[in-house]
């Protein structure tokens, strides 16, 4: 190695060429290696004395890649940059390196350096970007696939990603038709598809921006059902993405998901049991109360006991259908936001005591105790549907009573902030801990087992109906507890009437002047 006009240069030059983590060499006027460092020895697995007067431009490992005519232009005074797969023989290992070819100017000293090369094995790193890539490539080529919209958006909004099935929903004015049953062919889209474009086509049913902020600076998931866009129904759900290590938000992903077809399911669902339930009630009805009119009237006259118990048995199954239809009538007009609602201010107590005295019957037929625990302190009038309050509190009693064999079924109260709460509790069989998250769904029934049907007990639409028509009037249906063979506490949630609705339940119910002449 040449020396430097300055002892402090020479010096310096020395400690970086000893300990530079790359590799480092350099070649004369006609390709001969007059300088090789321990770091470039490592990764020739040669030693420097050894490499030294060999000639670069003559060694078949750096013809085999084409660095002997970079070594050339080099030496004529080009600068380079490349990367190479090189094979050492010494070293027996395939590796990536990339070169880094320095022309050094002539100062007509012979022997000088000409060329400095600039060695580092990049192996690892290009291992790892092929594994981003190839990692990039599977999950694009999924997001591709999928059957609902994706977009992703960074930390200021700009859109990084969306697959085809989103740009056929939000592209849907762009295209010439929009076939029902299929995909649009999105290589027609003329449009460019980007987040404003988006938040055009949505117009004012979503600030979709506002809601792509929220979710990332709170953190948190948010979804958007039902959305109605042009022919199509979709829900959307917004997620971000959250940095594991550094928790730093990377921006947000955009799940779109067209339930158009879903949506006309559910509705011609609806349609057929309103339209099955409203042609099933007429007959029922007429058997109802033809086998009511025989039981009544015409009973003495039928000496035969069998045919007196096909006949019970026909109106007791008339009215077990009669109900299911009820159900069905009730569930279709729930889920269509048609059932009405008269809400008045009530005593919930009398109501609680009222529907206790219907079940003693049925209670003292099962040698059941159906009792109400007096609060200490006296209930709030409440604010609800008298009838569909009651309708509830009949079904979590009627529930009690089918599942418990000994004991009985008690109601009790509990007074909240701006509710009352009444709990249905039983000595029933409960329900196991791993069924419980079954309850409330249509056709499931409340009991021991919730993945077998009993259809004795009903169509599973009581637990359902009930919870649905407590939060339309501003309640809740809950599972307050269970245990296997201890029993079950449903709650039931009112709300309290306020002085306004009191007052208002008076005037109406308090008799006109002309009433109350009328009356004297």
């Amino acid at each position: 190695m040449e020396s430097s006009s300055s002892p402090i240069s020479e010096l310096l030059y020395q400690d970086v060429f000893l300990s530079a983590p790359f590799g480092i060499y350099t070649l004369d006027s006609t390709g001969v290696i007059t300088s090789f460092n321990p770091k470039m020895a490592e990764l020739s697995g040669d030693k420097p004395e050894n490499a030294v007067g060999l000639n670069a431009l003559h060694l078949n490992s750096y013809k085999n890649v084409g660095l002997d005519k970079l070594f050339i232009e080099g030496i004529a005074g080009k600068a380079f940059e490349t990367e190479v797969e090189y094979y050492s023989h010494l070293a027996n290992k395939k590796t990536i390196r990339h070169y880094r070819g320095i022309p050094i100017q002539n100062r007509g000293i012979s022997g000088q350096a000409r060329l400095l090369l600039i060695v580092e094995d990049i192996t690892s790193r290009k291992t790892m970007e092929k594994k981003i890539k190839d990692e990039e490539a599977r999950l694009r080529a999924s997001i591709e696939s999928l059957s609902i919209g994706y977009l992703m958006t960074g930390p200021n909004n700009e859109m990084l990603l969306i697959n085809k099935a989103a740009e056929a929903i939000f592209a849907l004015d762009t295209a010439p038709a929009y076939p029902a049953a299929g995909a649009i062919d999105v290589s027609n889209i003329k449009e460019k598809i980007d987040l404003d474009f988006i938040q055009k086509t949505l117009g004012d049913k979503i600030d979709l921006v506002k809601q792509l902020d929220e979710s990332r600076k709170e953190r948190k998931n948010i979804s958007i059902n039902d959305i109605p866009y042009k022919i199509l129904r979709l829900n959307l759900h917004i997620t971000p993405i959250i940095n594991k290590t550094t928790k730093d938000i990377l921006g947000t992903v955009l799940l779109i998901e067209n339930i158009t077809e879903q949506k006309i399911m559910e509705r011609s669902r609806d349609e057929f049991f309103s339209i099955a339930s409203h042609e099933l009630r007429t007959p029922l009805t007429a058997i109802r109360g033809n086998t009511s009119l025989i039981q009544t009237y015409f009973l003495d006259d039928i000496k035969n006991t069998e045919v007196i118990n096909i006949i019970q048995d026909v109106h007791d199954a008339s009215l077990r259908l009669i109900n299911i239809v009820n159900d069905f009538l009730d569930m279709s007009r729930l889920e269509q936001g048609k059932l009405q609602y008269q809400k008045e201010a009530f005593d919930i107590y009398s109501l609680c005591e009222n529907t206790i005295r219907e079940y003693d019957v049925t209670g003292s037929r099962k040698k059941l105790l159906l009792e109400i625990i007096k609060p200490k302190l006296s209930l709030p009038v409440v604010y609800a549907d008298r009838g569909r309050t009651r309708e509830i509190l009949s079904n979590l009693l009627g529930n009690g009573i089918k599942f418990t064999s000994k004991g009985g079924i008690k109601f009790s109260f509990d007074l909240l902030d701006n509710a009352v709460k009444i709990y249905v509790s039983d000595t029933g069989e409960g329900i196991p801990e791993d069924s419980q998250a079954l309850l409330f769904r249509k056709f499931q029934q409340a009991q021991s087992n919730l993945l077998t049907r009993d259809v004795s007990h009903g169509t599973g639409l009581g637990l359902y109906i009930s919870k649905m028509m407590a939060k339309s009037m501003g309640g809740d249906v809950a599972l307050e507890k269970s245990e296997v063979g201890k029993g079950t506490t449903f709650s039931v949630t009112i709300p309290k009437a306020t002085e306004a609705q009191i007052k208002e339940h008076e005037d109406k119910t308090q008799p006109t002047p002309n009433q109350e002449g009328a009356t004297n």
